[in-house]
């Protein structure tokens, strides 16, 4: 194999938005990795790393081979016996295909054994191309199919990319490639931070790129900023005895916004803690990117941490310039928060009859509406004040209407909650408008309050339901209702709160609620409740619920989602005993002999009973039905399908020794019954014939 050494391809642009910059990063890295795999100019186990600043993305991959290897291939043409005619002289098919192959002569091919007769072949040599000569349609290639959220072209160019390209580099080891890319020639020269080293950098090879940059205050890998901006952070809220609201998404988001992190303290005018904290909070985050800060006892402070791109000699002009912009975002979210105090929240109910929410499903005064009515029906199962579930469905949708969630949608809920409270509207009404949209994202807290998860369930059936019955489902990636979401989070709702509920029952009377004329409602409550099993599995495979259990349970379909849950437990927990699996193969045969059986089976006759087998598999079946029956339906599934895994030996022994399709029809028919039995009590939990052992 020839030379290898890392590959280094840095893209430098103008600045790129910060919540695409890793999803392209990412996909820079695996498509251009993909297609040296291809080439086979790398191996499945070289080390592979992105860089990405707001300025650049980059790739470096190790060893990576200066040339393909040379390498053989055969290429078969058409059988001997259709080459050659009687004489042995080449047919025009002979001919052609030597031409094809670049032979001079039918002579240098040759015949090939395969399991369709003699072939001609021909072997060709083919020289390995090099790493400089494919590289640059290679990055073509990968660029072209990033996904990119919106194109643009820049000067008078016909290039269209995210941002517009200011250099390239390709370099392999300490060599540069040549080639181009958006106009710009490859090159090994990049470029420092915009303010701190204007000046281009020299890259002297791709293993030394990080360190380059660094001289040039520039940190290239967005974990290592995200670090840096941690630990500043984590200081400088120390030094202040405070703690800092840290959360995931905004330490990638800021990481990507900079090149150089420096943490900077700033604080704000006492006066606006009077505003709820999560206001502003979000003025804070979402607006300005800064960091909140909690005191000892976890109250928000009139403080804050923002990050700024540039190490400046003066840091308290960059903390002045913090403070002059928080204010006025700070002064509006109290002039909201004021102003929306002075109307009641009831008030805002006639305007949301002309807030379309989907154009078939009316209005969101019709949707809540639609929501009350299903809050009746289901307070009960959530054990939830029926009368409070359907004053907080009916008000769910008002905060819409305020200035303070004009503003800031992301508060929808929250404010809603605060506003109640301060008009003395019942605290379990209030903490139900909060909850409504929990879980709002993975790993979110349920609704806690038994209100809260009745209007959580409701909302969310309402929305699959209806968006549904328009024929809106999502496909693909397309999901513009976030009804996978929805879904997921009615069932952490249900599972988590243990709340037991009729899924099926909950979906007739959702779409019952929909008012649009030939829709049909059992295909629709079919069609999601399919949608929220599938969404079902994937939940339960997280906590360890293989697809073949997941099944079983399928087969039998429990409406409740909480019993579905301890039937899928169970079935695990059975799976682990010694007889599970030749009962779990008994019942499949069992299903597929019942199958071929189109009589009626009838009830089981012991006077028909001959073998000794087939009394010994009846008097177990006796002495364990009751029991079993009892336990499953008292919900002990695992009791109930441990007592049945006692079973074992007589069936085994029953397989052995008799023949089901006994000759006489009576006694073939009892059998039938006897097996049947059998696999019923199995089915009062799940159908564990579907589980392959």
């Amino acid at each position: 194999m020839s030379d290898r050494a890392s590959l280094l391809v840095e893209i430098g642009t103008e600045e790129l938005p910060p919540k695409a910059l890793l999803s392209l990063s990412r996909a820079l890295t695996d498509g251009l990795f993909a297609a040296l795999r291809s080439a086979d100019l790398v191996d499945d186990d070289a080390s592979v790393e992105s860089f990405e600043t707001p300025r650049r993305l980059a790739v470096r991959i190790s060893n990576v081979a200066e040339r393909q290897a040379d390498r053989k291939e055969q290429k078969l043409g058409p059988p001997v016996a259709a080459a050659f005619d009687a004489d042995g002289k080449p047919k025009p098919a002979a001919i052609g295909f030597a031409r094809s192959v670049g032979a001079s002569d039918v002579s240098q091919l040759q015949r090939v054994e395969t399991d369709k007769g003699q072939r001609l072949g021909f072997v060709q040599s083919i020289v390995g191309q090099s790493l400089a000569s494919l590289l640059p349609a290679m990055i073509s290639e990968v660029t072209a199919k990033l996904p990119v959220p919106k194109l643009m072209r820049w000067g008078n160019y016909e290039h269209r990319f995210v941002r517009p390209v200011h250099w390239v580099i390709a370099m392999h080891g300490d060599q540069a490639i040549s080639g181009e890319l958006f106009g710009r020639p490859f090159g090994a020269s990049s470029q420092g931070h915009r303010f701190h080293h204007p000046e281009p950098i020299q890259i002297e090879s791709a293993d030394a790129y990080e360190s380059a940059l660094e001289q040039a205050f520039v940190i290239a890998s967005t974990t290592k900023r995200r670090e840096k901006i941690e630990s500043q952070i984590a200081v400088i809220a120390d030094d202040m005895g405070a703690t800092a609201q840290l959360s995931d998404e905004l330490l990638t988001e800021v990481a990507c916004l900079v090149e150089w992190p420096v943490a900077i303290s700033g604080s704000f005018d006492q006066a606006f803690l009077e505003v709820p904290e999560e206001a502003l909070i979000s003025s804070m985050e979402v607006h300005q990117r800064f960091f909140a800060l909690r005191d000892a006892e976890g109250a928000l402070r009139a403080d804050f941490i923002g990050v700024a791109n540039i190490e400046s000699k003066d840091a308290n002009e960059i903390r002045r310039g913090y403070e002059r912009v928080i204010r006025p975002r700070l002064a509006d979210a109290k002039f909201f928060f004021d102003v929306d105090l002075k109307t009641p929240l009831s008030d805002h109910l006639p305007a949301l009859a002309s807030m379309v929410y989907q154009k078939k499903l009316g209005t969101l005064k019709d949707k809540s509406q639609r929501v009350s009515r299903l809050c009746a029906e289901l307070a009960n199962d959530f054990g939830a004040d029926a009368d409070k579930a359907i004053r907080a469905a009916e008000l769910g949708k008002c905060d819409l209407l305020t200035q303070m969630v004009g503003e800031f949608p992301e508060l929808q809920g929250i404010m809603g909650a605060y506003y109640a409270t301060a008009e003395g509207i019942d605290e379990q009404i209030a903490l139900a408008l909060r909850e409504q949209y929990l879980p709002s994202f993975a790993g979110d807290a349920i609704a806690t309050s038994g209100v809260g998860r009745c209007l959580a369930v409701a909302e969310r059936l309402d929305s699959l339901c209806g968006i549904f019955a328009v024929g809106m489902k999502p496909s693909g990636t397309r999901d513009p209702y976030a009804l996978r979401r929805a879904a997921l989070g009615l069932i952490r709702t249900a599972i988590e709160g243990g709340d037991r509920f009729d899924l099926d029952q909950a979906l007739s009377k959702a779409v019952g609620n929909i008012s649009i004329n030939g829709i049909d409602h059992a295909a629709i409550v079919s069609e999601v409740g399919d949608f929220i099993f599938e969404r079902l599995r994937g939940y339960l495979s997280e906590r360890g619920i293989d697809s073949e259990v997941f099944n079983s349970v399928l087969a039998v379909r429990p409406s409740e989602l909480n019993d579905f849950v301890a039937r899928s437990e169970a079935v695990a927990a059975f799976l682990r005993l010694p007889a599970a699996d030749n009962l779990c193969a008994a019942n499949k045969r069992i299903t597929n002999i019942l199958r071929k059986f189109d009589a009626d089976v009838g009830n089981l006759s012991e006077d028909l009973l001959t073998e000794d087998a087939e009394k010994a598999l009846a008097e177990a079946l006796e002495a364990v039905s009751s029991s079993a029956d009892a336990l499953a339906d008292q919900r002990n599934y695992e009791a109930a399908l441990s007592a049945l895994a006692g079973l074992g030996e007589p069936v085994d022994i029953f397989f052995d020794q008799v023949l089901v399709m006994a000759d006489d029809v009576a006694v073939r028919a009892n059998r039938m019954a006897l097996l049947q039995r059998l696999q019923n009590l199995f089915l009062k939990v799940a159908d564990v014939g579907q589980i392959a052992r």
